[in-house]
């Protein structure tokens, strides 16, 4: 899929004032990996390892001549605790061996467009490009930069999208605690989903993502009684 006659092929597009958006998912075909230079070990959520992050970050700026990042260290931050919900999505990851029969393989493909799908609805819902966390919408260059981000919508996106679908259309009266039961569904219903599907990988992987969030959340709510002007948070 093309835009026009002399651009680079696009995987999907949007059209947000029309509702419509078309992905193309021939370029998703686990067939194609080593075309396009997708390292099956580095998938979400193993694309947030730290010598993974890095050595791509050397090779970005590389390309691009940069000299010196200014950036945080990673070391500030430290490890995520082995319960967070990266932890145990990661967990769920390893615990999953690589795909090499026919139906695997095209499980792995649905799994994939099910994502590709979900990001070009988000931009229906008039999101853009996420540039503030790891996110489902953040800008991607191609299929192998498409398999490294999460599936999940970070919190800047997520109160976008609750603003449009909750608030705007609801009014604004007891929003904060509306918006809250509105995501808390939304992560049920996916959790769900991804309970039907978690003979796959990438779907375990995301239930057990989802599952301490839900966990994470109803502890947030218990501690945040009493606090109104506590918000939504992802």
């Amino acid at each position: 899929m093309y835009e026009d006659g002399e651009g680079a092929y696009v995987t999907g597009r949007a059209w947000a004032s029309d509702g419509v958006a078309i992905v193309s998912t021939v370029r998703y075909n686990p067939s194609l990996d080593g075309l396009a230079g997708i390292d099956p070990l580095h998938r979400w959520p193993a694309s947030h390892y730290k010598a993974y992050v890095d050595e791509r970050s050397q090779v970005h700026n590389k390309t691009k001549g940069w000299k010196k990042r200014n950036c945080l260290s990673s070391k500030a931050f430290g490890k995520p605790p082995v319960d967070s919900a990266l932890a145990l999505a990661t967990q769920a990851a390893n615990q999953a061996r690589q795909p090499s029969s026919r139906d695997e393989l095209s499980n792995q493909w649905f799994a994939r467009v099910v994502v590709a799908v979900s990001r070009e609805a988000g931009h229906c819902f008039g999101l853009g490009n996420s540039k503030c966390y790891a996110c489902l919408m953040q800008g991607v260059s191609g299929i192998r930069r498409a398999g490294e981000i999460p599936p999940y919508l970070c919190p800047v996106c997520y109160s976008k999208l609750g603003w449009e679908l909750v608030l705007l259309q609801h009014g604004f009266e007891g929003g904060i605690e509306r918006e809250k039961a509105w995501l808390e569904a939304q992560y049920a219903a996916l959790k769900a989903f991804c309970n039907k599907w978690n003979k796959i990988p990438q779907f375990a992987t995301f239930e057990a993502w989802l599952e301490k969030r839900l966990e994470d959340r109803k502890g947030d709510d218990e501690g945040d009684e009493g606090d109104e002007a506590a918000g939504p948070s992802n």
